[in-house]
């Protein structure tokens, strides 16, 4: 089927599509993280983190910036892994 993934496979956030303006590479990492280096794999095997991401996003966040304008956000998911690394350096 055209526009899906097999079960299993990879995501690259910067190609999922949470809603207009949001991919979910935006939900994935900070300035501290990303200076450091430190991986966020995202791990969504029956999909619902992406379902719920999308209704974050078009039921909040859209609405959000319709009446206020730019938002900036700096995680919306965090590995298990990241959180341990995070905790480690914090």
């Amino acid at each position: 089927m055209k526009g899906r993934r097999a079960r299993g496979a990879p995501i690259d956030p910067s190609t999922v599509r949470l809603s207009d303006h949001f991919l979910l590479s935006d939900f994935m990492g900070c300035h501290s993280v990303f200076a450091k280096g430190l991986p966020n794999v995202f791990d969504d095997p029956d999909g619902s983190k992406l379902a719920e991401g999308k209704h974050l996003c078009e039921t909040l966040l859209e609405p959000l910036l319709d009446e206020h304008g730019p938002l900036s956000i700096s995680y919306g998911y965090i590995s298990p892994s990241l959180s341990r690394q995070i905790v480690k350096y914090q």
